[in-house]
């Protein structure tokens, strides 16, 4: 039999459903707290399930472990040590709240709820939160938002005044007067729409119905830019800003309608965005990887939760399995070490429930279209022995683009062996402006592309395009046509060039062919390795912990030779370890086109 009080709470909760229902402003009649992600409703959903999904309860050990680290651990401070960004400061803030106040939610222990008022306290005695760059901003009150809420009803009257205000001040107003002066991140061009944006709506939805109505809020305006965002994904999911920013863009692209259908106000979920978990699973390589294009780090693939709530809503059993045996496989480290980014908690909300029968598994081969065109070939899944090769087409005018149009890695025998080297440091002059194609790590002269005459790509050009592929068997292959990449309005710096990148799962070989006609001046083969090569004519081993891959480049006239990958400058980061790799060929005569083939297959090591 219900209490009194439960039955006025499911009143309240089915008026306020057919408020927005009908369209009408919903003030103080909002969900009760707590209305971010984890409410009652999903609590209870998260308690169930740990009882009888493994994989929930070690996720669920490694937030407790997290939070009981977070006890040792500094509160965030007012620092800015590259004279521009609090972003740090934001995402520790992040984690510590996310970890306590979930621990606290399912243990009811003290120290977590202490631990993370203590975060909250620090967050809003902070002068500000760095409004001149407004990602540290939405992510400081995302984490405040979620503090408030998770905790809203053990907090003290005089704690949820503070936090609100701080939420007001700090926050709301800022957004309002950026909006109001139509600040960049409101024209939806890159990630900084989505952060911005679900921060923002965050912010809103806790202040929202304690002393103001939602409808006075920017909340609206903000999930229309969040909404607006899921352009990057069209047309089947890749991410034109590379993994990387695909992980911090969809988190919060991910929030913001997680956070909206908690208000009632869900939002369907568009076929592009919803692939993009796909996009994600194979751009990661054996070793775990990325293939990094862009400003994108090589780092090890976080596996985020977003993808959780994503593939849920796809019901897409293989990629289900996928990200589950991912997390499985990291139990150890996760159980020792805790969560191993500052969103790990929502795992206990949106992990996918494991499949009930066989799934077949996910393709090895597959290509992604968009302003970033890009294929991966693989001979196999969660073998880390397994071959690897991913390309690209694109344009360097992208959000965060490199002159990468071309550009591949290759893994082979539990490593990598041709690397891209990722960004540069964002505080170098002109980074982001008229300097950005001066620096050895975004221009053509670093990465895995050809050369022709040293010149530059087109940073401007048209999205190179996939023109022809295989990848419903093996063996496997891509087209790239670059043509538009060595464009230069009238000036051609050839007819045309492309590549064709394939891969044979039964002999494990990949090939890389380029097809040049009539280039204007010599052509330069180029890849970035991190070995040095030993070079014997056309053929050049790699060789590290008893391992070995062989490239054997033709046309006969091309002979290797290794170049330095140091930048022209020191205030670019050195690139110790790397080695370029590169044949060059002279131009054919007027009739014949340039073909130039390497080989990359497994060798003996020396």
């Amino acid at each position: 039999m219900f209490s009194q009080s439960r039955f006025q709470s499911m009143v309240r909760v089915a008026m306020v459903v057919m408020a927005v229902a009908a369209g009408q402003a919903v003030a103080g009649d909002l969900p009760p707290h707590p209305r971010l992600l984890l409410t009652p409703a999903a609590e209870a959903r998260v308690r169930t399930r740990i009882d009888a999904d493994p994989l929930l309860g070690v996720i669920r050990d490694a937030v407790l472990v997290s939070a009981k680290n977070a006890r040792g651990e500094r509160t965030c401070e007012h620092r800015i040590p590259d004279g521009k960004r609090l972003l740090k400061e934001s995402r520790h803030s992040i984690a510590m709240v996310l970890h306590t106040a979930m621990a606290w939610r399912l243990t009811g222990e003290q120290a977590s709820f202490d631990r993370c008022v203590k975060e909250l306290d620090a967050a809003c005695s902070l002068p500000d939160w760095n409004p001149s760059h407004f990602l540290d901003v939405a992510e400081m009150a995302f984490a405040v938002a979620v503090g408030l809420d998770w905790l809203h009803d053990d907090l003290t009257p005089e704690q949820h005044e503070r936090y609100r205000d701080a939420l007001r001040v700090k926050a709301i107003e800022p957004a309002k007067k950026q909006l109001a002066t139509k600040a960049h991140w409101r024209r939806v061009h890159n990630n900084w729409s989505q952060v911005c944006g679900a921060g923002i709506m965050a912010a809103c939805a806790v202040v929202a119905a304690d002393d103001e109505s939602l409808a006075a809020l920017p909340f609206a305006e903000c999930l229309d830019i969040v909404e607006r965002s899921a352009r990057f994904y069209d047309p089947d999911g890749g991410y034109p800003e590379g993994p990387g920013y695909w992980d911090y863009g969809t988190e919060y692209h991910v929030l913001g309608l997680a956070i909206a259908a908690g208000l009632g106000r869900p939002i369907e979920t568009p076929r592009h965005l919803l692939a993009g978990a796909a996009f994600m699973a194979h751009v990661r390589g054996p070793s775990e990887r990325f293939f990094n294009f862009a400003d994108a780090g090589p780092g090890i693939d976080p596996l985020t939760a977003c993808r959780g709530w994503l593939i849920e809503r796809a019901a897409d059993h293989a990629l289900a399995g996928d990200l589950r045996t991912g997390l499985w496989d990291r139990r150890d480290s996760l159980r020792k070490r805790g969560g191993n980014n500052r969103f790990f908690p929502l795992h206990l909300l949106w992990l996918p429930v494991e499949p009930t029968a066989p799934t077949p598994p996910l393709p090895t081969a597959a290509a992604f279209a968009g302003e970033q065109p890009v294929a991966m070939l693989r001979s196999a899944w969660w073998d880390p022995q397994a071959v690897f090769v991913a390309g690209k087409g694109g344009t360097p005018a992208a959000s965060h683009g490199h002159m990468d149009v071309g550009s591949f890695v290759v893994e082979a025998a539990g490593r990598r062996w041709i690397h891209d080297l990722g960004g540069d440091d964002y505080n170098l002059p002109g980074y982001f402006g008229a300097d950005r194609w001066e620096y050895f790590r975004l221009n053509a002269r670093s990465h895995n592309v050809v050369l022709i005459g040293d010149r530059m790509q087109n940073p401007r050009c048209e999205p190179c395009r996939i023109t022809a592929s295989r990848l419903d068997r093996p063996p496997y292959s891509v087209r790239f046509d670059l043509t538009p990449a060595y464009t230069f309005g009238e000036e051609r710096l050839a007819a045309s060039v492309e590549r064709e990148i394939s891969l044979d799962p039964s002999t494990h070989e990949v090939r890389v062919r380029d097809t040049i006609v009539r280039p204007v001046d010599r052509v330069r083969w180029q890849c970035m390795v991190d070995t040095p090569p030993q070079l014997q004519g056309r053929t050049a081993v790699l060789a590290r912990d008893g391992r070995a891959v062989e490239l054997v480049v033709s046309p006969a006239a091309a002979v290797w030779e290794t170049r330095p990958a140091a930048p022209p400058t020191p205030r670019e980061r050195q690139n110790e370890g790397f080695h370029l790799l590169a044949a060059e060929c002279p131009v054919p005569p007027a009739d014949s086109p340039l073909e130039i083939e390497v080989v990359i297959r497994a060798a003996r090591a020396p």
